[in-house]
């Protein structure tokens, strides 16, 4: 059975190897997280106060903010390092863990050659984030900074369909769609729209939904401080653009439908949220 899956939210586009460190890492960071949060509201607040053991004030009191802001970017890269290099170790096996000199061993972790030399491929094949347990603390993560996670199946890097594998999870080169929230009321999946293919057993699913384009005041600050805080890598990836006639953004672009995806990593300076359109057929076996 196959199924027509469809998502349409206001949010951006992150590469998926970042946001998979930063998921790992996350369980580790909320301690820190919250203490630094904490010393700079009280700084602002004017109220931080730190004494020593002789009970005189202590100069950590007087250390400047942007001191504090150091401090967590540091925290942040040493356990994303962490993170990556446990998540290298996880994809490597016995034969990668052999006594190799440095160019062999680069040859066998090249994700194309490791998929299909390793005695057991389908282990080499990158999850990112559909694994339930990385799922739950993506959305935890994202929560927290206002955000949410509309599907957790990747985006590749190529539409083609002719280039193997056929998984959307089997590539690191993909990219994860980060959006605003939806309201509470609308469920788990709030901008899913999933249509079934009878394929000969029932009728072809169909679906139409009205669309509001409102974005709550604020929005565009969410994605970048998620991005900051967490060193995540932001993507540019589209197919094209879907617009009105007579308008500027239709005007104003000669891509209306590229020939090839567009996917290009960009600067944090380049960030811009915007509504994205994600379609996906996957075939149940």
């Amino acid at each position: 059975m196959s199924e027509s899956n469809a998502y349409l939210a206001y949010g951006i586009t992150v590469t998926t190897e970042s946001l998979l460190y930063a998921v790992a890492a996350w369980p580790t960071l909320q301690g820190p997280f919250a203490f630094l949060d904490l010393v700079q509201l009280r700084r602002r607040q004017g109220t931080l106060a730190v004494e020593k053991s002789d009970g005189e004030c202590s100069v950590v009191q007087d250390v400047p903010s942007e001191v504090w802001d150091v401090v967590r970017h540091k925290v942040v890269d040493l356990e994303l390092r962490a993170a990556e290099i446990a998540h290298v170790e996880s994809l490597r096996c016995l034969e990668c863990c052999g006594d190799w000199t440095a160019a062999q061993l680069t040859w066998m972790l090249a994700f194309d050659i490791c998929l299909y030399h390793c005695g057991d491929g389908a282990s080499t094949a990158f999850e990112g984030l559909t694994d339930r347990r990385r799922n739950e603390i993506a959305m935890t993560l994202l929560a927290s900074f206002g955000l949410a996670l509309p599907t957790p199946i990747p985006i590749r890097a190529s539409c083609s369909v002719d280039e193997l594998p056929g998984l959307h999870t089997a590539e690191p080169d993909t990219a994860t769609l980060i959006s605003l929230p939806g309201p509470s009321a609308a469920g788990v999946d709030p901008f899913g729209v999933h249509t079934p293919c009878g394929g000969g057993e029932c009728s072809d699913g169909q679906a139409i939904f009205d669309v509001s384009f409102s974005v709550p005041s604020g929005a565009k600050q969410r994605f970048r401080r998620l991005v900051s805080r967490l060193h995540l890598q932001p993507a540019e990836v589209t197919d094209g653009l879907i617009a009105n006639a007579e308008t500027h953004a239709a005007n104003g672009t000669k891509r209306l439908r590229r020939k090839r995806r567009k996917f290009k990593e960009v600067a944090l300076d380049k960030l811009k949220p915007g509504w994205k359109l994600v379609s996906m057929a996957e075939t149940h076996w």
